[in-house]
C-alpha cells in the first residue's frame, strides 16, 4: 500500500535534508532463479531517525520514524526477523 503522495512529499521536505546515515541490514534471496534483495537504510529526521524498507531496486516498502534509540533497534530488527522467516539470509 503506497501512502497518499502528500505524505510522500511531507517526508522529502521535513527540513532534515535527507541525510543518509547508512544501512541497518541488508539480505539476500533466490526467488524462482532470480536474485532479490532486502534492506532497511536509516536517515535523519527532524524527530529522530527514519528506518526505510526497500525490496529490490528501489521498491519503497515501508517507513518508520523512530525518536529512541531503543525504538529504532526494535524496529529494525523486528523487520529483519520478518524476512529471516521468510528465508532471507
Amino acid at each position: 500500500m503506497q501512502p497518499p503522495a502528500d505524505e510522500i512529499r511531507a517526508r522529502k521536505n521535513n527540513g532534515s535534508g535527507d541525510v543518509h546515515l547508512g544501512e541497518a541490514w541488508r539480505l539476500h534471496k533466490t526467488s524462482c532463479g532470480v536474485a532479490r534483495q532486502a534492506w532497511c537504510e536509516l536517515r535523519k529526521h527532524d524527530l529522530g531517525w527514519e528506518l526505510l524498507l526497500f525490496v529490490d531496486a528501489s521498491d519503497l516498502r515501508r517507513s518508520a520514524v523512530c525518536r529512541t534509540s531503543d525504538e529504532l533497534l526494535t524496529t529494525s530488527d523486528t523487520w529483519k526477523a520478518a524476512f529471516v522467516d521468510r528465508g532471507w539470509r
